[in-house]
Parts: C-alpha cells; sequence; structure tokens
C-alpha cells in the first residue's frame, strides 16, 4: 500500500484538494481504501480536521494544515 500511498500524496497535494472521490477516480480504488488513505494523511500529520461548521457549509472533512499551504 505504500506506493499506492506515495502516489494518493501527490494527487492530493497537486490537485490541493483532499477528497475521497478525487482518489477514487484517480487512482480507480475503492471509498474504503481513498478513505483510510486519507485518515493516514490526517495522522501523518499531512492534513487537519475542518470544524463542524465547516463540514456544515458543505466543505470537506479534511483541509491543509496552515503551515502546508
Amino acid at each position: 500500500m505504500t506506493d499506492l500511498y506515495e502516489q494518493a500524496k501527490k494527487i492530493i497535494l497537486l490537485n490541493k484538494k483532499p477528497s475521497v472521490s478525487l482518489l477514487q477516480r484517480k487512482l480507480n480504488i475503492g471509498y474504503c481504501r481513498a478513505s483510510r488513505m486519507l485518515d493516514r494523511m490526517y495522522l501523518d500529520g499531512l492534513l487537519e480536521q475542518t470544524t463542524h461548521q465547516e463540514q456544515l457549509d458543505g466543505k470537506l472533512r479534511y483541509k491543509f494544515k496552515e503551515s502546508e499551504k
């Protein structure tokens, strides 16, 4: 999974959009695997969770950390 994970990180960084559906389309993988990859990016410190209000406003579950922009 590490090679696929590295590809996923590149896709997310290039597109500036941490999205499960983006990973599904680009890597031709299922929802569960793409979601776990985003969760791992969060655990690795690449992403941070959005606030509850941001999620209500239709934002994504994760966003880039302020230092990553």
